[in-house]
């Protein structure tokens, strides 16, 4: 299998993917595009409203990174039409009560629709994968941060 031609001048071999990593600039997701990158898969990183630069360079070109909300079902469809997409990984979620307290209602949307809209998006463009990857009790004690 010839190696396909990745994000900004990377390279796909035998075995990779394209991913879509959402909430990439989040704790968990920026490690999902660091990892994903170092094993040669082509990622579009999707981000909402946080981005940082020096993040973004340490990576590399190996990851697109686009803003965006997972919540929107239009936006998301731009970005998949613009990106190839083979499979998605799915860190974006409102992680604990703490934070779904402040907002309940856009809580139970960026978790309930935020992953049903990309499953739809999963269905439509026969994704091979859609890993869904929960951290509401990962950091319980100031000490494990």
């Amino acid at each position: 299998m010839a190696a396909v031609a990745g994000a900004q001048g990377g390279s796909i071999g035998r075995g990779a993917m394209a991913l879509l990593v959402t909430r990439a600039m989040g704790h968990v997701g920026l490690e999902v595009v660091r990892e994903a990158v170092r094993r040669s898969h082509r990622v579009v990183a999707l981000y909402r409203n946080t981005f940082r630069r020096e993040d973004a360079d340490d990576i590399g070109p190996g990851a697109v990174w686009v803003k965006g909300n997972i919540e929107d079902f239009a936006g998301l469809e731009r970005v998949l039409a613009e990106h190839e997409v083979d499979g998605a990984i799915h860190p974006a979620a409102v992680p604990n009560d703490k934070f779904a307290r402040i907002d309940p209602l856009g809580s139970i949307s960026t978790n309930v629709m935020g992953i049903s809209i990309l499953l739809e998006m999963a269905r439509r463009n026969r994704w091979r994968r859609v890993v869904n990857v929960s951290t509401g009790s990962v950091f319980q004690n100031a000490r494990d941060v």
